[in-house]
């Protein structure tokens, strides 16, 4: 346990490293990610999952911040002209999902106690706040790095409607996918 412990941080550690390289903020956003991993491991969490969901869960927790790295290059390098839009639309998307996948063995037990109705109203509910969280972050990193004038800073209420809009789907694709893991 101890050794593959040791080989998961190592892993993480690079991750997190190559992450700084492609966008410094997200390498702290990863290191999060990891912390939320690793708290849910060791608290035993993890245990309470099935097979199918500790593969699932395992894949996602290694596999969502390459995506995400991926998504910055494409937009930091701005690699396809003017995708940006449909590029943060679909980062959007499936952070949601993949964050109801990270949490789903917190949500779990409580998740066994509820109906289907009220299951779908806790999880899309849990997943939409941590995506306006989200969005109120990303407020603050482009007052911080000045990255418009108050003059300019209008065109991103579009962008967060939209963002808030790919939070709500994303929410209600990941119930169904817990749904279908049961």
């Amino acid at each position: 346990m101890i050794k593959q412990i040791k080989l998961e941080i190592i892993i993480i550690c690079i991750i997190i490293i190559s992450c700084y390289f492609i966008y410094p903020i997200y390498s702290i956003l990863t290191l999060f990610w990891f912390i939320i991993y690793f708290y849910l491991k060791l608290k035993g969490k993890y245990d309470i999952l099935n097979q199918k969901e500790k593969r699932l869960w395992i894949f996602t927790a290694y596999f969502y911040p390459l995506i995400e790295a991926v998504f910055k290059i494409f937009i930091i390098k701005n690699i396809i002209p003017y995708s940006w839009n449909f590029i943060n639309r679909t980062e959007h998307l499936i952070f949601s999902i993949v964050i109801t996948l990270l949490l789903y063995p917190l949500m779990k037990l409580t998740i066994k106690k509820l109906n289907s109705i009220e299951s779908f109203i806790f999880i899309v509910g849990l997943v939409i706040s941590i995506g306006i969280f989200n969005e109120f972050f990303e407020y603050v990193l482009r007052l911080h790095y000045h990255l418009t004038d108050s003059f300019h800073f209008s065109i991103y209420y579009w962008d967060t409607i939209y963002d808030m809009f790919m939070n709500l789907l994303g929410a209600i694709i990941g119930f169904f996918i817990i749904k279908k893991l049961k």
